[in-house]
């Protein structure tokens, strides 16, 4: 699902804010990150003064469902639609049908049903997958999994909310640092189809330009250590990410990228130290076994 925001009315030519719809580089920082945990349990973000409106975008994952909330923080006179979009990545098999006020999607072992907690409106726009439309001028939700209203979707991302600040409260007067590295760290990572794999980028702008993902070699290691604060998974999964990256010259290279690894070119050897750190922590052998030879 893909959130995208359009003006009701008729814009001014060359107005690249007509229709808000992705941000690989945000450099008109039109979106401001809140939060998001390492397992993606919870995000929020702001849309921050787009034609006078400011968005809040919530959401969370509850075992194999999400739920997602749209709220008006303040509203302009720049009235707007809000269009949720479908599609299949990765050029994955199945299947995406709208069938009235909900979206299908089938595939081969799963299938979810998209639903929403307002009426959709009916608009006509060039998108070549299955979409709603609906008005931008109250708070909606959109949810998989049973039917459930306003306040049971905004219940649901108020639990996760809590749960988010809660966690944090571990790491007491450091709590508010915990957060900050979160929010960043679980902004950047994504899954890499080719591997089937989270990985964590250093920055997402960069992904695109770089076939899909791009992993620097000291980056990404530091990245671990600091997912071991409270994500093992996370912490092993970048960790044996870059190392198994190594190059056909038996190092790590400085960088990777679908297919391919950087020769001729590496960095101060802190990745042996780091993983070693990491194991201190869990104590698993088999990481060991993974990323030393």
């Amino acid at each position: 699902m893909k959130i995208n925001l359009r003006q009701t009315f008729i814009g001014r030519p060359g107005d690249r804010d007509f229709f808000v719809d992705e941000f690989n580089a945000d450099t008109s920082r039109l979106v401001r990150p809140i939060a998001h945990t390492f397992d993606g349990s919870y995000t929020e973000l702001l849309i921050n003064n787009w034609k006078g409106n400011t968005i809040r975008v919530q959401s969370a994952a509850i075992d194999n469902d999400i739920a997602v909330l749209v709220t008006p923080v303040v509203q302009s006179n720049t009235r707007y639609f809000v269009e949720l979009e479908t599609g299949i990545m990765w050029n994955r098999e199945g299947n995406i049908q709208r069938s009235g006020q909900t979206i299908t999607a089938k595939f081969k072992n799963s299938e979810y049903v998209i639903r929403s907690t307002a009426k959709n409106f009916e608009s006509y726009q060039s998108y070549t997958s299955p979409y709603l439309t609906f008005k931008g001028d109250s708070a909606l939700g959109f949810y998989t999994g049973t039917e459930k209203s306003l306040d049971e979707v905004s219940s649901l991302i108020e639990n996760a909310k809590s749960n988010y600040y809660n966690r944090s409260e571990k790491f007491g007067q450091l709590s508010e640092e915990f957060r900050c590295i979160q929010t960043v760290l679980g902004w950047n990572t994504i899954y890499d189809a080719e591997k089937n794999r989270a990985i964590t980028p250093v920055t997402r702008s960069w992904n695109e330009a770089w076939q899909g993902y791009v992993l620097f070699e000291w980056d990404t290691y530091f990245a671990s250590l600091l997912f071991a604060l409270d994500n093992k998974d996370l912490a092993y999964s970048n960790a044996i990410a870059m190392t198994k990256g190594m190059n056909h010259e038996g190092y790590v290279g400085q960088w990777q990228m679908p297919g391919q690894v950087a020769t001729g070119i590496s960095q101060p050897p802190v990745g042996s130290m780091i993983c070693w750190m990491i194991y201190e922590k869990y104590r698993e052998n088999w990481f060991l076994e993974e990323v030393y030879d």
